[in-house]
């Protein structure tokens, strides 16, 4: 029997109890605004725009910054509890912008809920025109790819892609969801393509690194190389090769033939954390010098063997 997709939600969480997801908004919510929540194919500018402004007033950035910054977490939630479902070879939840619904806080996607797809929207389109004329996500086939395009059938609607099918979740998660998003928020602020596609893309890193990391605290070797292989399987897919290729690469560390590695995920750009007053950069961003980069991560595998006193 194939699993549902709450116990698919329920397996990743009890793996990374931060990668969770509701099967479906709250009761009573069609999933467009109401409590907060918003259909990912319905998001309109006007919305977006507004989750900038509340980001730049959070944190004391500038537009630019805060709009770097979003599209990372958006990219995260969105789609991390899939990846880590695909990671662990279970099926996955589609993340295509017509089967997910989204909170904004404090200029971050903060919470993630699957839903069916309406009967009454356009097949192509997966929306409906915003009351106002505000650009909606899924309204323009710029903004919002169509799901059944080139034969790959429809993936929308909370349904479950296969395990281990790289190509339909990466199809899902950027064709039909991240590019859209991306258009429509570098139609709002100055943004290049490729610093949004570098934020997605470690946020995709992330999600596996989330998943691998659980598996090493198990001691769990065979899941560890699973993921990773499934990882590279993921970036290598045409999606990803076609809007995330050369956003970064993993790469293993290992402290002698013996001894512990760690695999992490360097970026090829940056995502502006650094400019918000009193940050610095990330642990993997690209501004830090090679070598530095590596010995920071020797450190950091040299002190997880430190046992406390």
């Amino acid at each position: 029997m194939s699993p549902t997709l709450e116990a698919v939600l329920a397996e990743v969480e009890g793996r990374v109890s931060y990668l969770r997801a509701a099967p479906a908004p709250p009761s009573g919510d069609d999933g467009w605004t109401a409590g907060g929540w918003i259909a990912c194919d319905r998001l309109e500018r006007s919305a977006l725009a507004a989750a900038v402004a509340a980001g730049a007033e959070a944190r004391g950035a500038t537009a630019p910054v805060a709009a770097s910054l979003l599209s990372q977490s958006y990219a995260f939630k969105v789609g991390a509890v899939s990846l880590a479902a695909y990671a662990l070879g279970l099926p996955w939840p589609s993340p295509a912008a017509a089967g997910t619904a989204v909170v904004f806080g404090k200029g971050r996607a903060t919470q993630l809920a699957f839903r069916p797809q309406q009967s009454n929207a356009d097949p192509a389109l997966g929306s409906r025109p915003a009351a106002d004329g505000d650009p909606v996500l899924g309204a323009d086939p710029v903004l919002g790819a169509d799901p059944a395009a080139d034969g790959d059938g429809d993936r929308r609607g909370g349904s479950l892609g296969a395990p281990g099918d790289a190509d339909g979740l990466a199809a899902a998660l950027i064709d039909e969801h991240l590019v859209g998003f991306s258009a429509l928020l570098r139609a709002i602020v100055r943004l290049g393509e490729r610093l949004v596609a570098g934020n997605a893309a470690a946020s995709a890193a992330a999600a596996f690194r989330a998943v691998e990391g659980a598996a090493r605290d198990r001691g769990d070797r065979a899941e560890r190389a699973a993921v990773r292989r499934r990882a590279d399987e993921f970036f290598a897919s045409g999606p990803a090769r076609r809007w995330m290729g050369g956003a970064g690469r993993f790469e293993t560390v290992a402290l002698g033939p013996d001894g512990p590695d760690g695999w992490f995920w360097t970026r090829s750009s940056c995502c502006l954390w650094y400019k918000v007053p009193g940050s610095s950069t990330c642990d993997d961003c690209s501004l830090i010098p090679a070598a530095d980069l590596e010995q920071r991560r020797r450190d950091e595998l040299a002190s997880s063997l430190v046992t406390p006193s």
